[in-house]
């Protein structure tokens, strides 16, 4: 049984199930699917061309142009033409098949429609049938699906077909479009069919993907919602990894590519196997949730004239904001919070700033802070300018959502100190609550305040070497001025600075510790 929708002829080759011919203003796509149940064996197809739907067909296009590819871009249409193609399949023993009745291609009228697939009259899937995660081997995604709901006429889905694309797929049309990932037979009620992908690359592209069940001989089809999924980058601790980003996944700009990277140095990570995965800001706001912590941190930037908030960091065609991840070969999140691993040796994280408009002498390195809703600048990290390649690079042994900002300038005066993390808890084991190599940050001080600690008893506990730096922060890793850590409980900081003669010149707060 061949499928044969609106514009299929329906003498097509045995191998095949589809034939169309879409044109546009570069050139006519045309475009067939092959039968991935045939038994035959296929070395490639032929494609004819003529003016006639009757007669005067000529080659355009046979084995040695197309083998065994699924598409071919013919010459453009003028104004007001039209064009009738054919096809054959050839079998491996070079025997050809009859050619196909014709399809024909002619620039379409504003608001024209040629559907490809009936759209099942109802939902055939449900919220969650249809999963995507990362694979096992660089550029793999395995997808997940329950089986379909039963067709009141035409009972269970006799096949699944498998699409992906940069762009949503939502009914008919944009899953014709898309690319094939793979093709199953049908499933039995209760069942979960699975499939992996092709290579898709290996620097980490993200792709909607979306499964449709298949119902009797093409007649009713029905579509799963999409879900996105990034391909992975597969390496080895023992020899290291290069993880890049090139491809830009949402509101993407061919002239600028997105370039983001994390190298892993032999020896970095405890031995296994590993899979490194990069999503730009497109990606990430597809996760509603992180999309809502990275809306509120930009806000929160923006209201911060010292902060030197980058307004190109929304715009998804130059934004540098990034998640690097690194997952085990069980998919289990190697710096996930509650772990709190480090790596053994520096990795070297890149940002491209070439779609920013800020120098790049301007720009220092921020981490989202997840808990809390705000860019953190990390004003240890002394990040390296390449020039040629247009990027920041900086070191670090944890990975998380960065981004490039201008570098913060202190305060005028004392109004709006902060401190963070608070309460501070070295031990729990979450990054978010701080340890003792991070201590305790004060921000939004003066350039030339200084910070005194008192405990509860009004007993100073620290003065020397608490003053603010260039950026107005200052760190206190909960040591008194004998060398000591200090014990659990509530402590009160005074921030000065007598030269303030405009505005607060002294701010007094609290911040507690938890050992």
């Amino acid at each position: 049984s061949v499928w044969t929708p609106t514009g299929t002829p329906s003498n097509l080759p045995q191998f095949m199930t589809a034939f169309s011919a879409e044109p546009s203003a570069a050139a006519v796509k045309i475009t067939w699917d092959c039968d991935p149940f045939s038994t035959g064996t296929l070395l490639g197809y032929a494609l004819a061309r003529s003016s006639s739907a009757v007669g005067g067909y000529s080659i355009i296009a046979s084995t040695i142009i197309l083998g065994p590819a699924t598409f071919y871009y013919s010459d453009a249409l003028a104004d007001g033409s039209t064009a009738f193609y054919r096809i054959a399949a050839i079998s491996s023993s070079g025997q050809w098949s009859e050619f196909s009745d014709a399809v024909k291609a002619s620039p379409p009228s504003v608001g024209e429609s040629l559907p490809r697939y009936n759209p099942a009259p109802r939902e055939v899937f449900a919220a969650g049938d249809f999963i995507c995660d990362i694979g096992n081997r660089t550029g793999e995604v395995i997808l997940k699906w329950n089986a379909a709901s039963r067709d009141a006429v035409y009972g269970s889905a006799s096949a699944y077909v498998v699409k992906y694309a940069t762009f949503p797929l939502t009914g008919a049309y944009t899953f014709h479009r898309a690319k094939t990932a793979g093709v199953a037979r049908g499933l039995p009620s209760g069942a979960v069919g699975r499939l992996a992908t092709l290579n898709l690359g290996g620097d980490c592209p993200g792709y909607y993907f979306a499964v449709a069940a298949v119902y009797g001989s093409w007649h009713v089809v029905g579509f799963s919602t999409s879900v996105v999924a990034i391909a992975p980058k597969a390496f080895g601790a023992k020899d290291g990894g290069l993880v890049v980003k090139t491809l830009r996944f949402a509101g993407s700009s061919p002239d600028l590519p997105s370039v983001a990277a994390m190298e892993f140095p032999s020896g970095a990570l405890q031995q296994g196997e590993y899979l490194g995965v990069i999503k730009n800001l497109g990606e990430l706001r597809l996760d509603a949730t992180l999309a809502a912590k990275i809306d509120a941190a930009n806000l929160l930037a923006s209201r911060d004239a010292r902060f030197g908030y980058v307004a190109d960091n929304e715009n998804l065609a130059s934004s540098s904001v990034f998640a690097f991840d690194l997952y085990d070969s069980a998919k289990n999140d190697y710096f996930d919070p509650v772990a709190g691993r480090r790596t053994r040796k520096d990795i070297t994280v890149s940002l491209s700033y070439a779609g920013l408009t800020s120098a790049p002498e301007e720009l220092k390195v921020a981490r989202l802070n997840e808990k809390n809703d705000f860019w953190r600048v990390l004003k240890d990290v002394k990040p390296e300018i390449d020039r040629v390649a247009k990027l920041i690079k900086f070191k670090t042994k944890e990975l998380s959502v960065y981004a490039l900002f201008r570098a913060p300038a202190p305060a005028d005066d004392l109004s709006n100190v902060a401190v963070y993390p608070n309460p501070f808890k070295p031990h729990d084991g979450l990054r978010e609550t701080g340890d003792y190599s991070t201590g305790i940050r004060f921000i939004n001080l003066t350039r030339n305040a200084d910070i005194r600690i008192y405990n509860i008893a009004g007993e100073l506990v620290r003065y020397k070497g608490l003053e603010a730096d260039e950026a107005g922060e200052c760190v206190w890793d909960a040591i008194n001025d004998d060398g000591e850590r200090v014990a659990s409980g509530v402590y009160i900081f005074i921030a000065k600075d007598e030269n303030v003669k405009t505005g607060r010149n002294r701010f007094i707060g609290k911040t507690g510790i938890v050992r």
